[in-house]
C-alpha cells in the first residue's frame, strides 16, 4: 500500500490553476457539447484545462480543448452520472452502480475497476506532490479516499459521521478537504496531509450544496439553497460576509485571476465580483451543476444546452447573453463605446451593451422585430427600423430614450437603414429601405427629404460615405445604386451596378474611393468598385479586389474595420471556408460559416458576431500591418544615407516579421527587409544613395501580409 506520510495535493476537483495569459486564445470555434451531454453528466475540464468530458447513457465523450478531436471512452450500459478525470489529467474515473472503472483518455484503454463504497453522489480527483493520484468518492453518509499506487486504486482512508453529503472539494494547495452535509448544516474541513479523522474545523452553513476554493486556496467560497455565497477564510476557518443571488446554487467557480465568481442557479449562470457584486447574467435552459474552464478560456457549463463561453484573461466575456430569440440586427458605435442589437420574432428587444459585456439597458422598441439598426457618426444617436405594423422608424439618444416626437412610419418595413450626421446643407439624415425606394428623413424635423429609387426589388442594404456627400443602397435585385448629392441638394443617379443575387452589406472606405459589396450570388458575394473620373465626370467601376481572379461564393455577411484595411466575411458552410487569404491592400479574415452578421470594433481588432440569439467576440483576427513608413532625412544628397523606419500597427507576434523592401530604382540602394522581433512595433533600415544618382523623388514600399506603405526619398541636384 502506497505510504502517505505528507502527502501534498496541488489540484482539486474543476482546479483552478492559475493560466498564463498567453494560453487564451480566439474562440472561433464553438466548443458545443450538447449532442452528447445531459443535465447531470458534465462537461469535466481536466487540471491542465486541455480536455472537457462529458457522460451520456452508455459512454463518456472526450474531446481536446486545443484540436476539438472527439475521443469516445466505452463503459456500458447504465452508466451513472459521476465521473472525474484525474489531476494528471491523463485518466477519466466513471462509476456505474458503486464500481468505479478508469479509461486512459488517449487510448481509451480500461485502467482501473474497483468497488467502492456505495457512490451516490460525488467524486473528487487530488495529486500529491510526490505524484501520487487521488480519488475522493463520497455516499451519502461517508467520504472514501482513494490512493493509485502504480498497479492499482487503495483505499487509504474513510471519513464518516455524517448524515447527508451534498458537496465535497479538495484546495488547489492540497491541504484541505471540506464536505457539506446538508442534513445537519455544517461545513466540516479536514487536513489532508494526515488524513485525520477528526475535522479541523466544523462551521454551520444552511444547506450548503456547492464549494469553490480560490486559486490561492486562501479562501473557499460556499453556496446553499437559500440563494447565499458565504466566503469561508481557510486560515481560521471564520465565515466571512455572504452575498445573495437569483435562485438556489447549484455551482460555483472562482475565476483564475482570484477577481470573480462563477455562480450557477437554475437556468442561469451569473458572474459576481468578489465582493459578491452582479456583473453578468447568462441565460440557459437549465440548471449548470458544473463549471469548468479550460486551456483556451472558455468556461463550460452543462445546463441542458452544454455549451462553453470564452473568457478573456482579465475575465471579460467573449460574448453577450441575454437574447432568448435569434439576433435579427447589430451595430457598434463609431466611438466604441458601446454596442446595440436587436430581437427577432418572439423577442422584440433592443439591447445596449458595454464593450466588456455588461448590459446598458434594454427596451421594447416597437413590440415587434427590430430589423435593422444604424448609429450615428457621432455616436450620441442611433436609428432603430421595426417592422409593426407596416414599419417604423425611431431615433434614441445613447440612455435609450427616444428623441424624434413621432416614429417615422414607412408604407413597408424597412429592412436596412443608415445614419448620417454630415450631409451636405441637410444635417442629420437617417435613411431606410421603404420598398424598393430609399426614403430619406431630416432627423432634427422628421421631415421628408427624398426618394431615391431605381430597384427591382425590396432595399436591403444602405451606406453613407463618411462626408455624407454619397449614399449607396442594394436591392433584392442584387443591384448596387450610388448617388451624389449636389448643389441643389437633389440626389442624382451616378452608377447602377448589377452583381446579382440579393445585396446584404454596402460599405465605403474611409476616404469614399472604394465601396464592398457583399451578396447571397453564389458564383462571387464580395465585389468592389472605385470611384474614377474622367472628363469630370464621376463614375464607380468594378475594382480587381483579390490578388488573383478568386471566387468567394455565398457571404452571409461582410464587415469593414474603421481603419478601411480589413473586411471579414462569413460565408455558407457549403462553401468550405477554413482559411485567411490576403488581397493587397486589404487582408480578408473569413470567420466561422455559421455566423450570419459581424461588425468590427472600433479598435479595428476586434469583431462581434452573430450566431442564433448569441453574440460574440472574436479577438485579433489579422496579421500584424505596416502602418507608416518615415525617412530621416527625407531629402540627401548623392551618396548620401537616410534612415527608414517601418512602424506596425500592433507589436510583432511571437518569432517577430521580416517587413519586405522595394524600392523600384538603381539610385538607390535598398536592403531587400527589414526583421522587427517579437512585442516591437518598429524596425529601421539605412538606405544609400549612389554617387551617380539621378536627382529626383523614388518610391519606397515596404509589404507585409498583403499591406503596402509607401514613402517617398528625394535625391537632390
Amino acid at each position: 500500500m502506497c505510504r502517505l506520510t505528507q502527502p501534498s495535493i496541488v489540484v482539486g476537483f474543476l482546479a483552478l490553476a492559475s493560466l498564463n495569459s498567453a494560453q487564451f486564445s480566439p474562440p472561433i470555434n464553438w466548443l458545443d457539447l450538447s449532442p452528447y451531454a445531459d443535465q447531470d453528466r458534465g462537461p469535466l475540464v481536466s487540471a491542465d484545462g486541455q480536455k472537457v468530458a462529458v457522460a451520456t447513457g452508455n459512454q463518456v465523450v472526450v474531446r481536446n480543448a486545443s484540436d476539438l478531436r472527439v475521443r469516445s471512452v466505452p463503459s456500458g450500459p447504465g452508466l451513472y452520472a459521476w465521473v472525474v478525470m484525474t489531476a494528471d489529467s491523463r485518466h477519466v474515473m466513471m462509476c456505474r452502480t458503486s464500481t468505479v472503472y478508469g479509461f486512459d483518455l488517449d487510448s481509451g484503454a480500461q485502467t482501473a475497476q474497483f468497488y467502492v463504497i456505495p457512490l451516490t453522489k460525488f467524486a473528487v480527483s487530488a495529486v500529491s506532490t510526490s505524484g501520487e493520484q487521488m480519488v475522493i468518492v463520497a455516499s451519502s453518509t461517508q467520504v472514501g479516499v482513494y490512493v493509485f499506487d502504480g498497479v492499482g486504486w487503495i483505499l487509504v482512508q474513510t471519513l464518516s459521521g455524517f448524515s447527508e453529503i451534498a458537496s465535497i472539494a479538495a484546495s488547489p494547495n492540497g491541504r484541505w478537504l471540506t464536505v457539506t452535509d446538508v442534513a445537519s448544516d455544517t461545513l466540516k474541513a479536514f487536513d489532508l496531509q494526515t488524513l485525520s479523522t477528526s475535522p479541523l474545523a466544523t462551521r454551520s452553513i444552511t444547506d450548503a450544496r456547492a464549494q469553490a476554493y480560490s486559486p490561492n486556496s486562501s479562501m473557499l467560497y460556499v453556496g446553499n439553497d437559500l440563494g447565499f455565497v458565504t466566503p469561508v477564510s481557510t486560515t481560521t476557518w471564520g465565515l466571512g460576509t455572504h452575498f445573495a443571488v437569483s435562485d438556489q446554487i447549484q455551482s460555483l467557480m472562482v475565476s483564475p485571476m482570484g477577481t470573480h465568481i462563477w455562480v450557477g442557479i437554475d437556468n442561469q449562470l451569473e458572474r459576481r465580483q468578489i465582493n459578491g457584486n452582479f456583473e453578468l447574467g447568462v441565460a440557459l435552459s437549465g440548471s449548470p451543476t458544473h463549471l469548468g474552464r479550460d486551456s483556451l478560456g472558455r468556461v463550460h457549463c452543462n445546463g441542458s444546452s452544454a455549451r462553453s463561453m470564452y473568457v478573456a484573461s482579465d475575465d471579460s466575456v467573449g460574448y453577450l447573453p441575454g437574447h432568448y430569440r435569434d439576433i435579427s440586427s447589430l451595430a457598434v458605435a463609431p466611438s466604441g463605446t458601446q454596442l446595440m442589437s436587436g430581437g427577432s420574432s418572439g423577442e422584440p428587444i433592443l439591447r445596449c451593451w458595454n464593450p466588456n459585456g455588461s448590459e446598458r439597458w434594454w427596451l421594447n422598441a416597437d413590440g415587434t422585430p427590430i430589423e435593422a439598426i444604424a448609429y450615428a457618426p457621432t455616436s450620441l444617436s442611433v436609428a432603430v427600423a421595426t417592422s409593426s405594423p407596416s414599419g417604423k422608424v425611431k431615433i434614441y439618444n445613447i440612455n435609450g430614450v427616444q428623441t424624434n416626437a413621432s416614429a417615422i412610419t414607412p408604407a413597408n418595413i424597412p429592412k436596412a437603414i443608415a445614419y448620417s450626421t454630415s450631409l451636405p446643407a441637410h444635417g442629420p439624415v437617417v435613411a431606410f429601405g421603404n420598398g424598393s425606394v430609399t426614403r430619406l428623413y431630416r432627423v432634427n424635423t422628421g421631415n421628408f427629404l427624398n426618394d431615391l429609387g431605381n430597384h427591382g426589388g425590396t432595399v436591403t442594404a444602405i451606406t453613407f460615405s463618411r462626408d455624407g456627400g454619397r449614399i449607396a443602397t442594394g436591392g433584392a435585385d442584387g443591384v448596387v445604386n450610388v448617388f451624389k448629392v449636389d448643389t441643389t441638394n437633389t440626389w442624382g443617379l451616378i452608377t447602377s451596378y448589377t452583381m446579382g443575387g440579393s445585396i446584404l452589406k454596402l460599405s465605403f472606405d474611409p476616404s469614399g474611393t472604394f465601396l464592398y459589396a457583399a451578396s447571397t450570388t453564389t458564383t462571387n458575394g464580395l465585389r468592389s468598385l472605385v470611384k474614377t473620373s474622367a472628363g469630370g465626370i464621376e463614375s464607380w467601376n468594378e475594382h480587381k479586389v483579390f490578388d488573383a481572379d478568386a471566387t468567394v461564393g455565398y457571404v452571409r455577411d461582410m464587415a469593414l474595420s474603421r481603419d478601411g484595411r480589413v473586411i471579414a466575411i462569413c460565408g455558407d458552410v457549403a462553401t468550405g471556408f477554413v482559411n485567411a487569404f490576403a488581397f493587397a491592400p486589404m487582408i480578408t479574415w473569413l470567420v466561422n460559416a455559421q455566423f450570419s452578421k459581424i461588425e468590427f470594433s472600433a479598435t479595428n481588432h476586434d469583431v462581434y458576431a452573430v450566431r442564433d440569439r448569441t453574440l460574440y467576440s472574436l479577438k485579433n483576427p489579422y496579421p500584424t500591418f505596416v502602418s507608416t513608413l518615415s525617412l530621416s532625412p527625407s531629402a540627401v544628397n548623392k551618396g548620401q544615407s537616410a534612415t527608414l523606419t517601418v512602424n506596425l500597427t500592433k507589436s510583432a507576434p511571437a518569432g517577430g516579421v521580416t517587413v519586405l523592401l522595394y524600392d523600384y530604382t538603381t539610385s538607390v540602394l535598398t536592403p531587400t527587409n527589414v526583421f522587427i522581433p517579437a512585442g516591437q512595433y518598429s524596425g529601421t533600415a539605412q538606405l544609400l544613395t549612389v554617387a551617380g544618382s539621378k536627382a529626383g523623388t523614388y518610391t519606397i514600399t515596404a509589404k507585409l501580409f498583403g499591406s503596402a506603405v509607401n514613402t517617398q526619398l528625394t535625391i537632390n541636384p
